[in-house]
């Protein structure tokens, strides 16, 4: 999520830990669906919908 925070693009955030875009984009997608599911039972399905960016 920092990835997102500090506004870095994927092949920065990889080549910063050391892992491959690929597993940057897994973990980011998950990181967020987590957030999603987290957040849903506070702000509603509507709160954050719609793709990964």
């Amino acid at each position: 999520m920092l990835r997102h925070i500090w506004d870095r693009s994927v092949e920065e955030t990889a080549a910063d830990l050391g892992i491959s875009p690929g597993t940057v984009k897994t973990q980011s997608r998950d990181a967020l669906a987590a957030l999603r599911r987290a957040l849903e039972p506070d702000f509603g399905a509507t709160a954050v919908q719609g793709g990964d960016r």
